[in-house]
């Protein structure tokens, strides 16, 4: 099966994004092998790898993306607008951020992290109308694969760099050893997208299994976890590509098999939870996770609505956090949910377009490849599902000097090309090819 979308006049006038799903004619002044460097540059920038042997200069590669968003600001403010106007629920997420420094236990840090929370989302828009899904998947292609890469051969050489405090978890080049099992698990499903839509297979396969090596040598459960639900989730979207009866059928199969599970576990008396925390060696806190979110439960109680601002939580003396430092005996900056992270901070007044926003970009991810069946497409849902799962144990999209809020972004822009992407597209029987005439 394929698809041929040929463009109908002026794609950038009448369809900003339009062209920018497929990767085509990207709307760049540099040579595209420069602007590709420049980007995997700019992202070793803004995700603090080897920042054992490089002083972290996060920050000064934000400012280039925010010089970036200016430009654009200042002469594709349709542009701007449009991308703004396609994602309300993201934008007033940063503007309920902005606007807890009004009730925050230290304003000045809410407001500035609020505002960088804003530009940060309006570097992925413009990230994405640069350079278009396809090749931006490229560039994160070959900046996880040398992150890994340098990572291994870090590792293999012993040094203590490479590992914990303890000496003996690998990290790699990364900050933490989860950090490490994200960062592969991100290279993992990106090569396989790849793959499936035909970009250099041979070394596609090979970020693959660097990414299986690195997971392996991480140790981290969680990243064994996710990598192992994301498989299942690449299936779904491949089952989905051959259409409705085939989706319908393995659906049912599924449902037929859960109810088994259910039986046997019912039945049996095994507990699955218990089993899959012993041979991940956990204990039933999670790592002491269940206490950080005992604290955040408390802390939420007592501002419900509104929380105590943004990014205060772990800044602030009139919290509990010092005290939670000190039970822990490590520096926390997280409660280790992200979900609970934003409770916390601005309350149910935040959490609320936090949700919708990436429940809706779920939504619409799934429902653009599905009328498209374009591979490159499962990238955006699939990269969602990966932030949902890691969003439970984790904070992926809560610091905001972190690539992965830009990947969320871009991933949010490509979902939100105009309504004539659907209409232009309808689901074909297998086999079938689709021609939209010029």
């Amino acid at each position: 099966m394929s698809l041929v979308i040929p463009p109908r006049g002026n794609e950038h006038s009448q369809w900003p994004n339009g062209s920018m799903v497929w990767g085509t004619s990207p709307r760049t002044e540099l040579p595209l092998f420069v602007a590709g460097a420049l980007f995997v540059l700019f992202f070793f920038g803004v995700s603090r790898v080897g920042t054992d042997f490089i002083p972290a200069l996060t920050n000064v590669f934000w400012a280039l993306g925010w010089a970036v968003v200016a430009y654009t600001a200042a002469f594709r403010t349709d542009l701007l607008a449009q991308a703004v106007s396609r994602n309300p629920m993201l934008i007033a997420m940063a503007v309920i951020a902005i606007l807890s420094a009004l009730w925050s236990l230290i304003p000045s840090i809410s407001a500035f992290r609020g505002v960088l929370l804003l530009l940060n989302i309006l570097v992925g828009f413009v990230a994405f109308h640069h350079f278009g899904l396809k090749r931006t998947l490229q560039v994160l292609f070959w900046f996880c694969l040398v992150a890994q890469v340098g990572s291994l051969l870090l590792i293999a050489s012993g040094h203590h760099a490479a590992f914990d405090h303890t000496g003996y978890t690998p990290k790699g080049l990364f900050p933490h050893k989860n950090s490490l099992a994200m960062n592969a698990g991100l290279l993992f499903f990106t090569s396989l997208i790849l793959y499936a839509d035909g970009w250099r297979r041979l070394v596609s396969l090979a970020g693959a299994a660097t990414a299986i090596v690195a997971l392996v040598l991480s140790t981290s459960g969680t990243g064994l976890i996710v990598c192992t639900l994301m498989l299942g989730i690449l299936t779904c979207c491949a089952v989905a590509s051959f259409g409705l009866r085939a989706t319908q059928f393995v659906a049912g199969l599924g449902l037929l098999a859960f109810a088994l599970i259910i039986l046997v576990i019912s039945f049996t008396g095994f507990n699955p939870y218990l089993e899959l925390l012993d041979a991940l060696g956990k204990d039933t806190t999670l790592t002491g996770r269940t206490l950080l979110w005992e604290f955040a439960f408390n802390t939420f109680a007592n501002h419900p609505w509104l929380g105590v601002g943004y990014f205060a939580y772990w800044n602030s003396p009139e919290t509990t956090a010092t005290s939670l430092m000190i039970i822990a005996g490590i520096p926390l900056k997280s409660f280790h949910n992200n979900f609970l992270d934003v409770l916390v901070g601005v309350g149910l007044l935040g959490l609320i377009p936090f949700v919708l926003a990436l429940f809706g970009l779920l939504f619409r991810t799934f429902y653009h490849f599905v009328v498209t069946r374009e591979p490159i497409l499962a990238w955006p849902f699939a990269y969602t599902c990966f932030m949902l799962i890691y969003c439970m144990s984790e904070y992926p999209l809560y610091w905001n000097s972190e690539y992965q809020m830009l990947l969320a972004f871009v991933g949010a822009a490509s979902a939100a090309a105009p309504k004539q992407l659907a209409a232009r597209h309808r689901p074909q029987p297998l086999g079938d090819v689709e021609l939209v005439a010029a």
